[in-house]
C-alpha cells in the first residue's frame, strides 16, 4: 500500500504489476473525498494497493481495505512478507457513515480461502458484517469472530483510536494484505504487528433513517458549473473560481472545469456526479485527468465536487460534459452503468442519460465549451 501523488487516481494492481483491476475506479471513489471515507480518515487522497489475486466486482473488499489503511497509518501493517503476530480475514461493505453493510457469498469466499487460512496458523481474527457469522461454517482452532455493525467497533477491537482527521470541507462526509480469490471479491488477510488490549468503541453517527431518504426531494439538489482561471499568467499558479452558465461563451484562458452538486434540502439522498472532457483528449500529458466522478450519500447542506483540467496545449475550444443522477436510495445499477464512463463517447453519454431517465431517476446532463488558450 503506497501513497501516490494526489493528482492521480487510486488504483488496485495485481502483484506489483502494471495490471490494474476492475475495482480500481470504485476504490478511487472509496478513497477520495467527497465520496470516499479513506481520505477523511488518513488525510491523503490517492494510493496504490497491490493484491495477490484478482478482485472483479462487488463491495466486500471495502472493510478489509479500510482496516488496512488504518493499520498502515498506525504503523501496524506488516508489508512485503514482514513477520506479524495476527491475521485478519475480513469481508464487508462500508457506507459513508462507516456503517458495515452485509455482503453476498460469504460462505463461498470462506471456502475459497482454505489454503490461505491453513497458512495463517494461529491468531486468526475473522471480521464479518453483523448477522453473517453463521455463513462461515467451521472455524480453525483458536480463531475469533467479530460481527461488526460499524467500523468503529472493529477499530476498537484492534486497539486503533478513531481518526481525528475530518476532511469534510463542507462536502461529505501486520501487513501485506492479500485481497481476492479469482472471480470473487473477498476480504483481506492482514498480519497485525501488535495486539493491544481492546478499548471502548467510540460513538459513531447512525445511518440515515429510511424515512428520511424516502422523503428526499431530488429537485432540491442544484447542479453548478465553475471555470477555474489563473489569477496571474499561468495555470500552474493560483487560480480563481468563476461561476458560469453552461453553454455561455466565455473568454479564453480556462484552466479547469469544476462541477458541484449542492443539497439544498433538509434530508439526504444519493448522487452520481460526472465531469468528462469530450473528444480525443481521454489521456492528457502529465498528471491531468480527463474525467472525475463523485458518488455516494449527499447530506443536507453538503456539496459534492468534481474537477477536470483543460488540456493546456490545445488552441481550439474543448467541450466538457457534466452528468448528475439523483436518487432517494443507493442504486447499484447506476454505479455499474457509470463504472466505464471514461470510455463512453458523446453518443454513449446521451444514450446512458436516456436509459437512466427511463428508470425514473432524476438525471441532468449539460455541455459547456471552453477555450483553454488564446
Amino acid at each position: 500500500m503506497t501513497a501516490e501523488d494526489p493528482a492521480v487516481r487510486s488504483v488496485v494492481c495485481l502483484g506489483r504489476s502494471t495490471t490494474t483491476l476492475p475495482i480500481s475506479r470504485a476504490y478511487d471513489a472509496f478513497v477520495r473525498a467527497p465520496t470516499g471515507v479513506i481520505e477523511r480518515a488518513v488525510g491523503h487522497p490517492s494510493f496504490r494497493v497491490d493484491v495477490s489475486a484478482p478482485i472483479d466486482d462487488g463491495d466486500s473488499w471495502q472493510l478489509g481495505l479500510y482496516l488496512a489503511h488504518r493499520l498502515k497509518t498506525a504503523d501496524r501493517l506488516a508489508e512485503d512478507d514482514e513477520p506479524a503476530d495476527r491475521v485478519l480475514w475480513v469481508s464487508g461493505a462500508v457506507d459513508g457513515d462507516l456503517v458495515v453493510r452485509p455482503v453476498e457469498r460469504i460462505s463461498e469466499k470462506w471456502r475459497r480461502s482454505d489454503v490461505m487460512l491453513a497458512e495463517a496458523g494461529t491468531g486468526l481474527l475473522v471480521v464479518v458484517p453483523s448477522g453473517q457469522a453463521g455463513a462461515l461454517g467451521d472455524l480453525p482452532g483458536g480463531a475469533e469472530v467479530v460481527e461488526a455493525g460499524t467500523v468503529g467497533a472493529v477499530l476498537a477491537r484492534l486497539g486503533i483510536e478513531r481518526s481525528s482527521i475530518q476532511r469534510r470541507s463542507g462536502r461529505w462526509p501486520l501487513v501485506a494484505a492479500l485481497i481476492g480469490v479469482a472471480g470473487v471479491a473477498v476480504g483481506a488477510f492482514a498480519w497485525l504487528n501488535q495486539q493491544p488490549p481492546p478499548i471502548a468503541s467510540p460513538a459513531l453517527s447512525a445511518p440515515p433513517p429510511v424515512a428520511a431518504l424516502q422523503a428526499f426531494d431530488p429537485a432540491l439538489v442544484r447542479l453548478l458549473t465553475f471555470e477555474r482561471r489563473p489569477t496571474g499568467g499561468s495555470c500552474a499558479g493560483e487560480q480563481r473560481t468563476d461561476p458560469v452558465e453552461p453553454g455561455q461563451e466565455t473568454p479564453p484562458g480556462v484552466c479547469a472545469l469544476t462541477v458541484q452538486a449542492v443539497n439544498g434540502g433538509a434530508t439526504g439522498g444519493f448522487i452520481w456526479l460526472v465531469a468528462v472532457v469530450e473528444g480525443t483528449f481521454r489521456e492528457y500529458s502529465g498528471n491531468a485527468k480527463s474525467i472525475d466522478i463523485a458518488a455516494g450519500l449527499l447530506a443536507p447542506g453538503e456539496t459534492a465536487e468534481v474537477r477536470v483540467a483543460a488540456p493546456s496545449w490545445v488552441r481550439r475550444p474543448v467541450v466538457f460534459r457534466s452528468l448528475l443522477v439523483v436518487s432517494g436510495e443507493d442504486r447499484e445499477d447506476v454505479s455499474r452503468a457509470l463504472a466505464g464512463a471514461e470510455t463512453l463517447s458523446t453518443d454513449d453519454f446521451d444514450r446512458l442519460a436516456e436509459q437512466l431517465i427511463e428508470l425514473g431517476l432524476d438525471v441532468r446532463t449539460v455541455r459547456h465549451r471552453v477555450q483553454p488558450r488564446a
